[in-house]
């Protein structure tokens, strides 16, 4: 317990805002970069446009409600996990000294995690914090899909029906 003594903990509150709610919760920015890069539908094109800004500052009640992911059995299965590897690979990661122990101090829930991971511990965090949204994108792109083409299906039945003049 000098001053230069290593910090005791991997775990706490810093460690688990930092690497697992890129985006908020469920790390959902990657959902955002898969519906900016990724949709066939105008549904989810709209979405992720209006929503990236407030994503960046871990603001995503928009997409959980919005997408839907509550309720959504499909999109609720990389909402729970991704969180979870991001964790497991930060605390792998951190064990074996290739990111540190953070800081531990407390910051407004809106900050992007980068720029909280930057304070808490450095470049090194900001490029897993980088590495983390790439990932949940990856995650989260096949369930994303299923929804995504439900969706562009829906929007030609709907498409077809006017222009036959049944709508």
């Amino acid at each position: 317990f000098g001053e230069n003594a290593a910090l005791p903990y991997i775990i706490g509150k810093a460690f688990q805002v930092v690497y697992s709610t890129e985006g908020g919760q469920g790390a959902t920015l990657g959902l955002n970069i898969d519906m900016l890069l990724f949709s066939k539908s105008e549904k989810y094109k709209s979405l992720g446009k209006a929503t990236i800004g407030t994503s960046i500052f871990c603001v995503n009640e928009p997409i959980i409600f919005g997408f839907p992911i509550v309720l959504n059995p499909i999109m609720m299965i990389p909402f729970v996990f991704t969180p979870v590897l991001l964790l497991l690979l930060a605390y792998a990661f951190t064990s074996i000294n290739l990111l540190p122990r953070l800081i531990g101090a407390g910051f407004s829930y809106a900050f992007p995690r980068w720029l909280i991971g930057l304070y808490q511990g450095g470049v090194s965090v900001v490029l897993f914090c980088f590495a983390g949204i790439f990932i949940s994108a990856l995650i989260y792109y096949p369930f994303f899909k299923i929804q995504d083409n439900i969706a562009y299906k829906e929007e030609l039945k709907l498409k077809n029906k006017k222009e036959d003049g049944n709508l």
